[in-house]
């Protein structure tokens, strides 16, 4: 490998271990959630929050109305334990994917280009990207109740929708390719020096 290319991969690695790091303040966003639910606030969180955007204002410009029924009838609980299981999957995808590019990134500085070690990463790196998308598949689907019940729609950092739900298949799919050549490559090379 290129001695060029080495400080930007210090580099890039250095910025991957900052961000498993930074990572475990997502930890905090279900006691968030928990904390509403246990006190009762949950709706009055969600229509007050500057994270959810009520849906008239994008159609033309004029809020729609919340009815108390629909205040009364929200499922508080269920959004909330939805919200808390699609956070921790999500938060637990995310830091093993930092934490197995950041081990990928160390081999390749080591010179490991075409170790089977990377082969197990790359795994690592699909398994992580797999729980990333069923994490914004579940925090999908409880961002479906503000907007049927509350007309809200979340943005923000758990505001995931079927399009970040879509680009993380997306990813699932180059990532798992990236992994298959990689090891086709290392096991034809493998096989290539014991002859």
């Amino acid at each position: 490998m290129s001695h060029r290319i080495i400080p930007w991969l210090k580099l890039i690695r250095f910025f991957t271990i900052l961000g498993y790091y930074l990572t475990f303040t997502l930890l905090l966003l279900p006691f968030k959630y928990l904390y509403d639910a246990i006190t009762g606030h949950t709706v009055k969180a969600i229509l007050t929050a500057s994270s959810f955007h009520n849906l008239g204002s994008y159609s033309d410009h004029q809020p729609l109305e919340v009815s108390q029924s629909a205040v009364n009838s929200f499922p508080s609980w269920g959004f909330t334990l939805t919200m808390v299981i699609g956070a921790l999957i999500l938060t637990l995808g995310i830091l093993f994917f930092l934490r197995s590019l950041a081990e990928l990134f160390h081999n390749l500085i080591a010179g490991l280009s075409w170790s089977p070690k990377n082969i197990n990463l790359l795994r690592r790196l699909v398994k992580s990207q797999l729980l990333i998308t069923i994490g914004n598949g579940v925090i999908t689907l409880a961002n479906q109740l503000p907007i049927g019940w509350l007309h809200q729609l979340h943005f923000g950092i758990l505001g995931a929708n079927w399009d970040n739900v879509l680009e993380n298949l997306f990813w699932l799919v180059i990532l798992s390719m990236i992994a298959g050549l990689y090891q086709q490559a290392v096991n034809k090379i493998n096989h290539q020096l014991t002859l």
